[in-house]
């Protein structure tokens, strides 16, 4: 492990935020899973907290539209069968439910309205506590936060406000170049949208792409010099996504001389996750991050979360990347999970840390050949020239 003595870090962590977030029916959970195991192994103690402050109005709106956020902030039932009623009331009918994208794979759920507020207000005071006149290395942990995929006007993949985008808006008061890379096995298309005609904000995306895999965009012909992106074969292994960093993502980087970044670090790509798409280990994506972080130093850097449906496994790999960028080297020897809260959800795993299935990558073939990336990386190269 680094040693990073001039490395301040802000986490964004608390109660409060674990009870509203496990609220989003595709995560139910998950927060508090995370947070606990977070507190559990210490690597907390290395961060400074950052209070947690809901989103206003006049925040919400700065990016998406008024309307839209009329639609997710109105009250409803205060219980299921209330917000059942209304979903079915409107499920015959065309309605602003299904404009908004609030249908679907984004239903209405009890206390939406807080859990958009919270989500959005995470990572806009996550991105103002980078913008210190400190000259140390400024970094800030939002694993609340990346909701990738909700566009301007409508939520979509379980995202029902783009916290990311606001927090990037944030960041531009400071720093005149930011630079947003997407680890998530799905396409960071709500971003790339809100930022493809700027020149100073450049979005770079790391996805799955296959013709009916969600949201089927970042096509590599959609490559252009505002945006890029890398779209992957099944089976993504440790190996290749270090070479696509080291080939592709840091010439990008070098060209274009961020002054901030945002990492938004989803961990469906691990082998472990129900999507199976990718073939990523904990430990790869931190030797990532670890390569990430030398490479930027000194810039300010905001890591967020996203997508993990294996709720045990997201909350290890993001107490781990917690781990590695606090500088708090407790994870990566441990072996038995210490005794807290939600101990018992580790019993499938025999309340170790570190197992066979998430050390060991599942044993299927890598598709991303020498010569597909070689295509990939003359394109993507060749709008930087």
């Amino acid at each position: 492990m680094d040693s990073y003595v001039n490395r301040r870090i802000w986490n964004t962590i608390s109660d409060h935020m674990d009870e509203i977030t496990d609220l989003l029916p595709s995560n139910t959970g998950r927060m508090s899973l995370t947070t606990s195991l977070t507190r559990a192994l210490k690597v907390d103690l290395g961060c400074d907290v950052v209070e947690a402050k809901d989103a206003t109005d006049k925040e919400l709106t700065s990016f998406h539209g008024k309307e839209f956020v009329t639609e997710l902030l109105r009250q409803r039932g205060s219980n299921v069968e209330e917000i059942d009623d209304e979903k079915e009331a409107h499920f015959n009918k065309t309605s602003h439910l299904e404009k908004f994208g609030l249908v679907y794979d984004c239903p209405l759920f009890c206390g939406l309205d807080r859990y958009v507020r919270a989500v959005a207000g995470s990572s806009i005071n996550s991105a103002r506590k980078l913008l210190s006149d400190t000259k140390d290395h400024l970094l800030a942990i939002n694993w609340y936060g990346g909701r990738h995929h909700c566009q301007k006007n409508r939520a979509a993949g379980f995202c029902y406000v783009n916290d990311i985008v606001m927090a990037i808006n944030v960041l531009r008061r400071r720093y005149r170049k930011v630079f947003y890379l997407d680890l998530d096995l799905h396409h960071g298309d709500g971003v790339e949208s809100a930022f493809e005609h700027s020149s100073s904000v450049l979005t770079c995306s790391i996805h799955r792409y296959d013709v009916g895999f969600f949201p089927g965009t970042g096509s590599l012909k959609s490559n252009t010099a505002t945006k890029v992106n890398i779209p992957t074969e099944k089976g993504l292994s440790d190996k290749t996504l270090a070479t696509i960093m080291a080939e592709i993502v840091y010439p990008v980087i070098s060209k274009f001389k961020p002054d901030a970044f945002v990492v938004q670090l989803g961990c469906d790509g691990l082998s472990t996750d129900p999507a199976k798409e990718w073939n990523l280990t904990i430990q790869g994506m931190g030797s990532i991050v670890e390569d990430l972080l030398r490479f930027v130093e000194p810039k300010p850097c905001l890591f967020l979360g996203g997508g993990g449906y294996n709720h045990t496994e997201a909350a290890k790999f993001w107490t781990y990347i917690t781990s590695i960028i606090s500088g708090i080297d407790t994870v990566r020897n441990i072996d038995e999970i210490p005794d807290h809260k939600h101990l018992e959800e580790y019993e499938h795993d025999g309340y170790l840390f570190w197992t066979p299935k998430n050390t060991t990558a599942r044993s299927i073939a890598d598709r991303n050949t020498s010569n597909y990336l070689h295509e990939v990386k003359t394109t993507i190269l060749t709008n930087f020239s």
